[in-house]
């Protein structure tokens, strides 16, 4: 990264028809064949972690004289998007590309994609069905430590707050005997910093603490928003938190960072979940997740990858895996919002990984809050 976006106007020789723009970090991920390049996005890869060839997430791209073909996996955890117009891009971010007025076209779950002179074709697959033998607590533990052992490898950083997703990743990563690193970011005094030096003490976790001065948020919030283009306030926000995570795993020798991304939406963590339920009824509660899960490959995932890749790390996202995918989207509302909590069947995975009562029972906010970040940042926005 040497932290200039890429300029098409550079690009206009005809020759240049198509172009690839990939942000990453790690080992080489190119494969040189005669008349080819391939581009392999994989834990296995990218970490250089051979254990890990039997990781679901993914993006691979072969690129030749004539065409680009893609692959995503099952919720696009590493993105990618097409740029329209000449050259066609295919990119990891579309804030990596300086034209702004382009066309840009996010690429779904599950899809092969091919970029020639004909154009872009787009072929999605179609995912699985549920089956009930896997919807008890207990199975559904044995789902996500399975995750685990498929894409985390053995020396990484978690992205830890001290809440619910967070802690139980952290627990089953230490249990599974990888030597995982709690990264802590938040201002002084904040809530998240103070909790998780208090649960990682219970569950006997190394941890480090990135302690945010004003001057230092803002200068890490003015550099994601930059180069990633973003604009928002929660947006610059979460970003902060993963750059800042994956600088400090990168400093301590860690190279994948992991983070709790999209249990909130599995399993019913938000608070407007639990309003929706008690205003609108389970019906209104349920589909407002749904949507939210549908959109997060298409936004929040892309922005955190990124901010991530940034810091010099891979994101990874254990409750992405598309087993427990395909289990819980297929869980009642009443296995997660039980008024007057959320979370119901995951507190009871919780239970059944042995972490203590007080800490199945925590109820604490989202990260870009609990951590002050957001509240500070309103100051400079």
């Amino acid at each position: 990264m040497d932290e200039q976006k890429v300029s098409l106007n550079d690009l206009e020789n005809p020759f240049h028809r198509f172009v690839v723009v990939i942000l990453h970090a790690g080992n080489d991920i190119f494969v040189r064949g005669k008349n080819y390049l391939e581009v392999n996005l994989l834990p296995s890869t990218i970490l250089g972690d051979p254990s890990l060839h039997r990781s679901p997430f993914y993006l691979k791209v072969k690129i030749t004289t004539l065409t680009i073909e893609a692959m995503t996996d099952h919720f696009s955890t590493i993105p990618a998007l097409v740029h329209f117009g000449e050259p066609i891009v295919l990119s990891s971010w579309n804030g990596l590309i300086s034209e702004p007025r382009r066309i840009v076209c996010p690429v779904a779950p599950l899809t092969n994609l091919t970029i020639n002179e004909n154009g872009l074709t787009i072929i999605r697959e179609i995912t699985g069905i549920a089956h009930d033998i896997y919807q008890s607590p207990k199975n559904l533990l044995e789902l996500i430590e399975s995750s685990i052992r498929k894409s985390v490898s053995k020396k990484c950083a978690v992205l830890f707050s001290g809440g619910l997703d967070s802690t139980l990743l952290l627990k089953l990563i230490i249990d599974s005997g990888r030597k995982p690193l709690a990264v802590s970011v938040g201002l002084s005094e904040s809530h998240d910093l103070m909790l998780s030096e208090r649960v990682a003490r219970l569950i006997g976790a190394e941890r480090v603490t990135v302690e945010l001065s004003q001057e230092k948020l803002f200068e890490n919030a003015r550099y994601v928003r930059d180069m990633l283009g973003i604009k928002t306030l929660m947006e610059v926000s979460l970003a902060v938190l993963f750059f800042t995570g994956a600088l400090e795993a990168l400093r301590n020798g860690r190279r994948q960072l992991i983070a709790g991304q999209g249990a909130d939406e599995l399993f019913g963590g938000y608070l407007k979940y639990l309003r929706t339920y008690e205003e609108d009824g389970p019906a209104a509660a349920d589909n407002l997740m749904k949507l939210d899960f549908a959109r997060l490959w298409s936004s929040g995932l892309v922005r955190d990858y990124s901010a991530t890749a940034l810091g010099g790390c891979l994101l990874t996202l254990p409750y992405l895996d598309p087993d427990i995918i395909r289990i819980v989207t297929s869980l009642p509302i009443s296995a997660k919002i039980k008024p007057p909590l959320r979370k119901v069947i995951l507190r009871k995975i919780c239970r059944e990984a042995g972490l203590p009562e007080e800490v199945c029972m925590y109820d604490k906010k989202a990260a870009q809050y609990g951590s002050g970040i957001e509240k500070l940042l309103r100051k400079w926005f």
